[in-house]
């Protein structure tokens, strides 16, 4: 397994924080939108069921939480969210244009999930939903 971190830009130019990882030949990837109040790396147990099993993993902290810039905890409105996780599944397309890409979001994420499912519906392969809010 490889782990990546990096960061990328968001909607607005602000610095999102990242982690991957990523199997030899992976076969989908798993796009993870974490909760409110939590962080990317909370999604370890995640990323030990599905790695190896072929699945590539990529999280990155929402705006204002873990490791990316913004105030603690906030954001202006969900548009932020969503566009943010849309530079990033550009992102990951870009990386793994050949695979399917699945959302999984959790709490807070899941409803992050749901609007973007909504707003780009043609994109995802599979929604994943945990702890709907």
């Amino acid at each position: 397994m490889n782990h990546i971190e990096d960061e990328f830009e968001g909607v607005d130019g602000i610095k999102l924080f990242y982690q991957a990882w990523l199997p030899e030949n992976p076969k989908a990837v798993v796009q993870v939108i974490h909760g409110f109040a939590e962080h990317s790396g909370r999604y370890k147990n995640v990323v030990n069921q599905l790695e190896p099993n072929g699945f590539a993993i990529y999280a990155h902290d929402l705006r204002g939480h873990g490791k990316s810039e913004g105030v603690q905890n906030y954001v202006d409105s969900m548009d932020q969210f969503v566009e943010d996780e849309k530079k990033f599944y550009d992102l990951i397309k870009k990386k793994h244009s050949n695979l399917k890409i699945f959302l999984l979001g959790h709490s807070m994420g899941s409803g992050i999930a749901m609007y973007f499912t909504k707003k780009y519906e043609n994109l995802l392969t599979g929604l994943i939903l945990s702890g709907t809010a």
